[in-house]
């Protein structure tokens, strides 16, 4: 099953903020466990009007999930996303305030954030694309990629017990 987002947003006041989460799965998964699972297809999402205005823009794309939070465990699970592709991540700073876009793609899940025990797992996709006509006004663009994660979060720097395991995936 593809799935595609088309964010035609306008052009918004500088005080809004654009998170987007996008899995083949699940978009944001927070706490459970996910066993036996399996997604087939294709992730892309489209950033229209080429420059929107935000304050802060965050998009985390996984070809399972897009963004976990305490997750107890992942088993036996595959995401055989045949693309990701994230098209024209562009906004247009309205401030000085306003941060810089963070984007993050992975073949199995875009951002991990706390407590999150996978095990046997596997990611096949076979392109993570991130396709941009250029960031403009910005110095400090932040693009993570990855053929599992593409953003590994250990909440314990900021004083909470967390943990992250990966096994055989």
């Amino acid at each position: 099953i593809p799935i595609y987002v088309n964010n035609n947003l306008k052009k918004y006041e500088s005080g809004f903020i654009l998170t987007i989460d996008i899995g083949g799965l699940f978009g944001k998964a927070s706490g459970g466990t996910i066993t036996h699972s399996y997604y087939n297809g294709k992730i892309i999402l489209e950033q229209y009007p080429r420059l929107a205005s935000y304050s802060d823009m965050i998009l985390r794309a996984g070809g399972f999930i897009g963004h976990t939070n305490n997750i107890e465990k992942i088993l036996y699970s595959v995401s055989r996303c045949s693309e990701i592709s994230i098209e024209r991540p562009n906004w247009d700073r309205q401030n000085n305030s306003a941060s810089e876009p963070e984007v993050y793609a992975g073949g199995f899940i875009g951002w991990v954030d706390n407590n999150n025990d996978m095990r046997y797992c596997m990611s096949q996709c076979d392109l993570i694309n991130i396709v941009s006509y250029g960031f403009p006004f910005f110095t400090n663009t932040q693009a993570k990629l990855g053929s599992l994660v593409a953003y590994l979060r250990n909440a314990s720097a900021l004083g909470q017990y967390a943990y992250n395991k990966t096994t055989n995936c």
